[in-house]
């Protein structure tokens, strides 16, 4: 059967991947991307997870568009996302 998906390895060290339909990547463990730049072309990014860690982990809190914010100090908003 043709589906007309396919995974290019290129000469050049370039790789790419082409479907017509929904792209599912699973990992047993862990996934990680290294690269000089990432770009996401999206009408809607999602991410799901229970700990959302922007610029390195560690940092503090972030507070979001009306996220009440008292004397520097945010008072409700996510403690999920923190920010480096």
């Amino acid at each position: 059967m043709l589906t007309r998906a396919y995974v290019k390895f290129g000469l050049d060290g370039n790789i790419v991947v082409e479907a017509p339909v929904d792209v599912t990547i699973t990992a047993a463990g862990n996934a990680t991307i290294n690269a000089a730049n990432v770009t996401i072309n999206a009408e809607t990014a999602v991410v799901n997870c229970d700990d959302l860690s922007l610029g390195a982990t560690g940092g503090p809190a972030v507070a979001r568009v009306g996220d009440s914010v008292a004397d520097g100090v945010i008072t409700s908003g996510s403690s999920k996302v923190t920010a480096a």
